[in-house]
């Protein structure tokens, strides 16, 4: 082979793998950001949607119908709520600023609502401005609203505060304790980055033992007593799930937990 034909070859070699190396840098730069959250719907009656996680974006682009048919709506940005709330339900509510409608069930303005909770803070925008971060936990829940004077929602955010972090023996107590988060029935405050009387922020939410909720397994039930603690103790193998919430609907209070599963075990036959 001619030496100038090797010098061509070596340098086409050396041109493709420089190609080759660009090829793999440039998607990894022009990736668009994005962020992974959790959306859950709790309504009146039963959990309509279980903790559901979703891929929404950076923010930089629009958000999409979850079928990729087009943008949502109002303009609003791929990574708010409304686009978690979009994929996670396959598009199946209203896409409204003011969610009424969400996986068949209504609620209005007064006196069911849905509540809008990200993270443990009461949503102080809607969904088309409420930017998530990476991890969020959204979660939507009805329920009945203080008309006045600051229409604090009575469905607070309910949390296991402990659970048995290993198998429990048949015939042994345990104890699931359950915690509350609530809005305080305190005014909003005037928002310092904005103009005056644009936007408002809502008081934190504060943390309590849930008192008085039933906790149950569909079998065994117990209701929380007044350190938030409900006691169980069960004599058959098995994996049991509890969940917690007020028997009826108590005061328009229709929150409710998530699930969590207690493994009771034989000692001398363990299962778990």
């Amino acid at each position: 082979m001619p030496v100038h034909s090797h010098h061509r070859v070596r340098a086409a070699i050396i041109a493709a793998l420089a190609c080759t190396t660009v090829a793999f840098a440039v998607p990894a730069v022009a990736q668009a950001a994005t962020k992974t959250v959790t959306v859950r719907v709790e309504g009146e009656n039963d959990t309509l949607l279980p903790e559901t996680e979703v891929t929404i974006g950076d923010g930089t682009a629009a958000a999409q119908k979850w079928d990729a048919s087009g943008a949502l709506p109002n303009g609003c940005a791929d990574d708010t709520a409304s686009q978690a709330i979009e994929l996670a339900t396959e598009g199946d509510w209203d896409r409204d600023l003011y969610v009424q409608e969400i996986l068949g069930e209504t609620q209005g303005y007064l006196p069911g609502s849905w509540t809008i909770y990200d993270g443990t803070h009461y949503a102080d925008w809607g969904v088309c401005d409420l930017h998530l971060a990476d991890g969020t936990r959204l979660l939507l829940q009805a329920g009945e609203t203080d008309p006045s004077p600051n229409y604090r929602p009575y469905s607070p955010i309910l949390e296991w505060d402990g659970v048995p972090s290993a198998p429990v023996s048949t015939g042994t107590p345990f104890t699931l304790s359950l915690t509350k988060w609530v809005v305080p029935n305190t005014a909003d405050t005037p928002d310092p980055l904005f103009p005056p009387n644009t936007h408002w922020l809502s008081p934190a939410m504060t943390q309590s033992d849930a008192v008085g909720y039933t906790v149950s397994d569909g079998t065994h039930s117990q209701t929380t007593n007044g350190s938030g603690n409900a006691t169980f103790t069960i004599g058959t193998p098995g994996t049991y799930t509890f969940k917690a919430q007020l028997t009826g609907t108590r005061g328009g209070n229709w929150a409710r937990s998530l699930p969590v599963d207690v493994c009771v075990e034989d000692p001398l036959s363990p299962t778990c």
